[in-house]
C-alpha cells in the first residue's frame, strides 16, 4: 500500500463515524465505501499532507491522486481531489484530459463537481487555450463529462475571467 494512502486511511478511520458513513453514502446513492468523515476533515488531512511535503513534484501528485481515486473508499478520493486543489499550480495542460478523465471515472455529483470548479477550473483560468476544449467535453455522450465542460469556468466567470459566450452557449 502507497504511503499517502495509508495515512489518510488511518486518519480517516480514526476519524470517521460509522453513522455519518451510512449517510452519506446513502445521500449520494454511493456504492462506494465511506469512512464517514466531514469535508473539513478531508481538507485538514490534504492541508497537512501538503504541508509537510512542499517539495511534492508533479509526478508525485498525479501517482497519489492515482493511487487515493483507485480505491474504493469516497473520503479517500476526496482526498485525491483535495490534494489536487491544493497543488493544482503543479499541473499544467497536458493534465486537462487525466482531469476530465478522473471526472469521468467519478461518477458522482460531489466528486465532479469538486473537479471541475476546483482543479480543472483553475488549470483552464491559468490556461486559457484549454476553454477550446469544451465544446468537445459538452457534447460527449457521458453527463459527468457534459457536467465538468460547464463547470469548468464557474470559478473563473465569478471573477470575471473566462467565456461567457462560451459558457451559454454549453449551458
Amino acid at each position: 500500500m502507497h504511503p499517502a494512502e495509508q495515512l489518510f486511511r488511518a486518519r480517516f478511520e480514526a476519524r470517521g463515524s460509522p453513522e455519518r458513513a451510512l449517510g452519506e453514502k446513502a445521500y449520494l446513492k454511493s456504492p462506494l465505501r465511506f469512512h464517514g468523515v466531514t469535508v473539513p476533515d478531508v481538507r485538514s488531512a490534504c492541508a497537512e499532507y501538503a504541508r509537510l511535503r512542499p517539495d511534492l513534484t508533479r509526478a508525485e501528485l498525479i501517482e497519489i491522486a492515482e493511487v487515493l481515486y483507485r480505491t474504493d473508499f469516497h473520503d479517500l478520493r476526496s482526498a485525491a481531489i483535495g490534494l489536487l486543489e491544493r497543488k493544482g499550480a503543479l499541473l499544467d495542460v497536458r493534465d486537462a484530459n487525466w482531469l476530465v478523465e478522473l471526472a469521468h471515472r467519478s461518477g458522482n455529483w460531489a466528486h465532479v463537481d469538486w473537479i471541475a470548479a476546483k482543479v480543472l477550473g483553475d488549470l483552464v483560468t491559468r490556461e486559457p487555450k484549454l476553454l477550446a476544449r469544451l465544446p468537445r467535453w459538452a457534447k460527449h455522450t457521458d453527463f459527468w463529462l457534459r457536467r465538468t465542460a460547464l463547470l469548468a469556468q464557474v470559478g473563473g466567470l465569478r471573477r470575471a475571467e473566462g467565456d461567457f459566450v462560451l459558457f451559454a452557449r454549453i449551458a
